[in-house]
């Protein structure tokens, strides 16, 4: 049977798993996997695979297996959820990314989780990475406290949220290339209703970049839509990139006026720094390490690019990479 059927669903559907997919045939089959071994009665959840127009093998592995495929064209990954949401019959939409592991008690812990909190919050969970990361990986994902946080902005590979509330704030912004988890967190707050990240409803990251280059264009991907935000000042990272693009700006004057170097170094070493520290904070690592200069160097690669996104987000164009 295929999780929706294509045919009657039952009334008792408590879950539409939504996962939007681009190009994901390395990791497509795998992630399905996961999704058909939860521990919950089949009845109680679907599938939802949002093939976004993939030009590779994504399509043919996701239809030849137990789940519901759905076309899109849309240009924003929040586009993408959002149209797999339009599809979805269950009670609450939990949404992730063809690139992730889905531990098999998590739509059971996500259950448990509803009851013992209110429907009316969105829920989440933290990331980890593979055994076999790279050092980069392992400076990017610190480990996390295993501790509940309320109001923290949710990922959307690991966001589970009612339907009804779901609609009412609209859904995904579709206007912004990326963010749009952080942007739908960001309203949730704001409407009363919050957010809760929880350790139980964490999931494997298989995507995360493994080198610097490859951190630095993400994350120029994920501060390409900084401007059609509406975080602006209370966007402590939009403010540190500003900061450190500010300081790269002035570099190049420094050869004129030796009287600037100090204030250009300040301005780019500051933000990785602070970012760094921000990191071990909401982590339960220690920084007294050597792996703390490993973190600086990452969020040193962090900041270059959201720096080169926060100039490509001038142009008002959308990118779509993801």
């Amino acid at each position: 049977m295929i999780k929706h059927k294509h045919n009657e669903i039952e009334e008792e559907m408590l879950f539409s798993v939504v996962i939007p997919a681009f190009n994901e045939e390395k990791y497509i089959d795998a992630c399905i996997d996961a999704l058909l071994d939860q521990t919950i009665q089949d009845s109680e959840y679907e599938i939802i695979i949002v093939n976004n127009d993939s030009n590779d093998r994504t399509e043919e592995i996701a239809k030849s297996r137990n789940v519901n495929v759905i076309m899109s064209r849309a240009t924003t990954v929040g586009g993408v959820r959002n149209h797999g949401a339009k599809h979805a019959k269950g009670k609450f939409l939990a949404f992730s990314d063809a690139d992730c592991l889905i531990p098999k008690d998590w739509l059971e812990n996500a259950k448990e989780a509803i009851r013992n909190f209110s429907p009316t919050r969105a829920i989440g969970g933290p990331c980890k990475i593979p055994k076999n990361s790279t050092w980069v990986q392992k400076c990017w994902v610190l480990t996390s406290e295993n501790e509940m946080q309320v109001n923290r902005n949710l990922a959307g590979s690991r966001l589970i949220i009612a339907r009804e509330l779901f609609d009412e704030i609209g859904g995904f912004n579709e206007e912004i290339n990326a963010g749009e988890d952080t942007d739908l967190s960001a309203r949730l707050v704001s409407s009363g209703h919050g957010t809760l990240n929880l350790p139980q409803l964490a999931v494997t990251h298989l995507a995360y970049p493994s080198q610097l280059i490859e951190l630095a264009r993400q994350q120029f991907w994920h501060a390409s839509s900084y401007l059609k935000t509406n975080n602006g000042i209370h966007d402590k990272v939009f403010i540190l990139t500003i900061a450190f693009l500010t300081g790269l700006a002035i570099l190049p004057i420094c050869l004129f006026y030796d009287s600037l170097y100090p204030i250009s170094i300040l301005l780019i070493s500051a933000p990785p720094l602070m970012f760094t520290l921000k990191k071990y904070r909401s982590s339960k690592e220690s920084p007294i390490s050597l792996k703390f200069f490993g973190v600086v160097i990452v969020s040193f690669s962090y900041f270059i690019g959201r720096s080169a996104g926060l100039i490509f987000s001038l142009t008002g164009k959308n990118r779509k990479s993801w």
